[in-house]
């Protein structure tokens, strides 16, 4: 599933499910083929001890690779071509699941099917440290969940795994179902940043979106680096996708919401907003 994005003061979400959201790479575990895949389809490299750990109560899992705390840049690693075995052993990366794709049931009654799947996977950790003379607690677990019961308390929340160091929370309808595409049963609630681009030339789309924009590609400033960087916008919606040429010409300058930069002073998940009629920040083409 994939998440919109939550409002908090707009959305009332008392009696829904909250659970950390862990800035890492989405990671689905396919047991029919033995891989883990990315979001978008591309297998990732795990250790073959990994998938010995996970494939004897085969089961479909979707979760998150995650490092830690202000790791992100880590996660790089799972996109090589080849596994590092000492890496993994060094770095000691975490597999948080949040669920199950292939299970009918709704989500309040998958977290409890996740939790005895998680058991089950545990059982097997000390045969698989054995065999392959790891050490440390089973890197496998499931995300802490909290049913909201106020909306005051979920900011308490939000604001503690900030402090952290974390990206923010994932808000879940407890009758939803799994599905693959962007539901208004999934909201993510995220610190966000903003700022001003300019528009130095577009990306067709993919799919439904072949014949029209897909992403605007921009060139900003960034504020904490002084470093101009190019990069694609997305989040844009289907009336501007339609008429960009003539709303979006080359040039305009627009405002869009991120979360920080990357160590190359790229802005991460970049969402468009609006126009922006002046700004001085921004880098001339």
């Amino acid at each position: 599933m994939l998440a919109k994005i939550f409002d908090p003061k707009k959305s009332l979400i008392i009696s829904w499910i909250a659970s950390e959201k862990y800035d890492g790479y989405r990671g689905i575990w396919d047991p029919k083929i033995k891989k883990v895949f990315s979001r978008n389809g591309n297998p990732l490299n795990v250790p073959p001890w990994f998938i010995d750990l996970l494939y004897p109560y085969n089961f479909p899992i979707d979760g998150e690779l995650w490092f830690g705390y202000g790791k992100f840049k880590e996660c790089g690693m799972f996109r090589r071509k080849r596994v590092t075995e000492n890496e993994w052993r060094e770095m000691c990366p975490q597999y948080k699941v949040f669920d199950l794709p292939n299970s009918k049931k709704k989500y309040s009654e998958r977290i409890k099917q996740i939790k005895s799947i998680i058991r089950k996977i545990r059982t097997n950790w000390t045969k698989i440290k054995k065999d392959y003379n790891l050490k440390g607690k089973c890197p496998i677990d499931n995300v802490k969940t909290r049913k909201i019961l106020k909306n005051d308390k979920l900011k308490e929340w939000f604001q503690e795994i900030l402090k952290k160091g974390g990206e923010g929370l994932i808000l879940r309808n407890p009758d939803s179902v799994y599905i693959t595409k962007r539901s208004n049963d999934m909201l993510k609630y995220k610190a966000t940043l903003d700022h001003e681009c300019r528009i130095i030339g577009y990306k067709l789309g993919n799919g439904k979106y072949a014949k029209s924009l897909g992403s605007f590609n921009c060139r900003w400033r960034s504020p904490n680096s002084k470093l101009v960087r190019d990069f694609y916008l997305s989040g844009i919606n289907d009336e501007i996708r339609k008429n960009y040429l003539k709303t979006h010409p080359i040039g305009t300058i627009i405002n869009f919401n991120y979360m920080e930069e990357t160590n190359n002073g790229i802005p991460r998940h970049p969402h468009y907003n609006r126009i922006r009629e002046h700004a001085t920040n921004v880098p001339n083409i």
